[in-house]
C-alpha cells in the first residue's frame, strides 16, 4: 500500500513543485510583512523618551488640529497601551493619511500617507495569483488553489509513507545525518524537517483555501457549523451609498468637543479588563484584547452619547455571530498572527521548509534517476 501512496506522492509533486515553493517563499516572508515595515518607518511608531503621563486624547486632538489645515478634522485615535508607541491619527475624508503624535507632548512626529510596499506588494501578487494581473489574475488564483489542494494531498501522502515500523526505524526518520554526504542530507531533511513541518503547513493550506474556491469556503464554514450569507447588493445599491457618501460630504460636519472622547475612553476601559490597541471614533470605542493566543482581529465595540461620552451599548466580541468570528480566526490561522511572535518564528520556518521540501525531492528524484542510468 505504502508504494501506490509513494507513487501518488511523487507523480502530483512533479508537476506542481515549482508552484509550492513559490507559494510558500511568498507566504514566508508575508508572515513578518508588519514587523518589517515598522522597522523600516520606526519614527512612525516608537517614543524615543516615554517619561511621565501621556496627555489626554481631547488634548492631543486640539493640538493636531491647530496644525491642520481649516478644512480637515480628525475622524478617530489610535492608542496602543505600549507606552514606546505613538498615537496614530486619522483624518476626515483621508482613509489613507495618518498623523502619528507624540502622545507625551503632543508634537506631531510625522504625518503619513499609507501606500503599498513594493516589494511586499510583489510577494503578495506571487502568494495569491501567481504575478497575474488585472482579469487574468482569475488565472493565478486557480492555479494556486488547485496547487493547494495538491500540496495538502502531497502531505498527506508523505506523511503515511513517513510512518516508521518500529522505533528504530523512527529515530532514524527524525534525525537529520551531516557527515554522510549531500544526498543523505537532503533526504534526512525532506523525511525529519518536512515531517516537524507538516501540521503547520496543513493549516496554512486548509486555511488559504477559503480565498480559493467559493465552494471550499461554503464547505469549510459548514464543518464549523456556520451558515454562509449570499450578498444581494445590486448596481443600483452601490450606486446609492456612492451618492449619500457624496452628500455626507458635501455637508457641512458639526464641531466635535473632543473632551467627551476622553469620557468614553474612560468608560470603556472600566469595562475592559486590559486592551492591546484602542481606537476612539465619533460615537464608538473599540478595544482589541491584549491576549496574545488570540484572534488579532476580535475587538469588543462601545458605543457612547456623543453629547455626554456616556457608554450606551456595548457588543462584546463573545457575543458576535460565529461566522464573524470565524473569519477573524482563518486569516489569524493562515498568517500565524494568533500566537505572537514565537508561534510568527514557527510559521516562517514551516513556510520556508514548505518551499525547500519540493526542491530537495526534484533533486533526490534526479539522483535517484541518475543512479540508476548509471
Amino acid at each position: 500500500m505504502k508504494k501506490i501512496f509513494r507513487k501518488i506522492h511523487l507523480w502530483l509533486s512533479i508537476p506542481v513543485g515549482l508552484f509550492i515553493s513559490l507559494i510558500c517563499f511568498s507566504g514566508a516572508i508575508l508572515v513578518f510583512e508588519t514587523e518589517i515595515t515598522e522597522c523600516i518607518n520606526r519614527k512612525l511608531y516608537v517614543v524615543d523618551k516615554s517619561n511621565g503621563e501621556r496627555l489626554p486624547v481631547s488634548e492631543i486632538v486640539q493640538k493636531v488640529t491647530a496644525e491642520l489645515p481649516d478644512s480637515a478634522s480628525v475622524s478617530s485615535v489610535q492608542i496602543s497601551s505600549n507606552p514606546k508607541r505613538t498615537y496614530r491619527l486619522g483624518i476626515e475624508g483621508q482613509n489613507r493619511t495618518s498623523v502619528y503624535v507624540n502622545p507625551y507632548t503632543g508634537e506631531i512626529v510625522d504625518t503619513h500617507t499609507h501606500k503599498p510596499n513594493i516589494f511586499f506588494g510583489q510577494m503578495r501578487q506571487l502568494h495569491r495569483w501567481l504575478m497575474f494581473r488585472g482579469d487574468s489574475r482569475i488565472i493565478g488564483k486557480r492555479i494556486v488553489g488547485i496547487s493547494t489542494i495538491v500540496m495538502v494531498v502531497i502531505l498527506l501522502t508523505g506523511l503515511i509513507v513517513w510512518l516508521p515500523k518500529n522505533r528504530k526505524m523512527a529515530r532514524n526518520r527524525l534525525r537529520i545525518r551531516f557527515r554522510s554526504g549531500w544526498r543523505i542530507f537532503w533526504y534526512d531533511f525532506h523525511v525529519a524537517i518536512g515531517f516537524y513541518a507538516t501540521l503547520l503547513l496543513l493549516i496554512m493550506a486548509l486555511t488559504g483555501l477559503t480565498w480559493s474556491f467559493g465552494w471550499y469556503r461554503n464547505m469549510f464554514y459548514s464543518a464549523f457549523g456556520v451558515e454562509m450569507q449570499q450578498s444581494h447588493q445590486g448596481g443600483s445599491g452601490a450606486g446609492n451609498r456612492q451618492q449619500r457618501g457624496r452628500n455626507m460630504r458635501e455637508e457641512k460636519k458639526p464641531s466635535i468637543d473632543y473632551t467627551i472622547w476622553d469620557k468614553a475612553v474612560e468608560g470603556a476601559l472600566k469595562n475592559a479588563e486590559s486592551y492591546k490597541t484602542l481606537t476612539v471614533t465619533s460615537n464608538a470605542v473599540s478595544i482589541v484584547s491584549n491576549n496574545v493566543f488570540s484572534n488579532n482581529r476580535a475587538s469588543d465595540r462601545y458605543t457612547f452619547d456623543s453629547e455626554t461620552g456616556v457608554i450606551t451599548e456595548i457588543s462584546l466580541y463573545t457575543e458576535q455571530p460565529r461566522q464573524n468570528k470565524l473569519r477573524g480566526w482563518i486569516y489569524s490561522f493562515h498568517t500565524g498572527s494568533w500566537g505572537g511572535i514565537v508561534v510568527k518564528i514557527l510559521y516562517f520556518i514551516a513556510a520556508i521548509v514548505g518551499g525547500l521540501l519540493p526542491l530537495t525531492g526534484y533533486y533526490l528524484w534526479f539522483k535517484r534517476k541518475y543512479k540508476r542510468k548509471a
